[in-house]
């Protein structure tokens, strides 16, 4: 028996990040969401970081770097 996902939950992966734990981010337009805890997110070309908590989002754009740094244990959502 073979199960179909739904466009909305092939669109959105989920990863756990422990304390001080980065995670380099994919290059593709998306939005990176915080479920819990409290995620820095530095962006190549952006001169600002920024520090996201349960439930703040930000659109990642498709073109540069970017790493999400965990300030405290985290679960962070990408969505396209």
């Amino acid at each position: 028996m073979r199960v179909f996902k739904s466009r909305a939950e092939q669109a959105t992966s989920q990863r756990a990040l422990g304390r001080d734990e980065t995670m380099r981010l994919p290059h593709r337009d998306q939005v990176l969401r915080v479920a819990n805890g409290c995620v820095l997110v530095t962006r190549e070309g952006d001169p600002e970081d920024h520090v996201l908590g349960s439930g703040e989002e930000l659109r990642l754009p498709a073109h540069g770097r970017a790493v999400a740094w965990a300030l405290a244990p985290s679960t962070v959502l990408l969505a396209a």
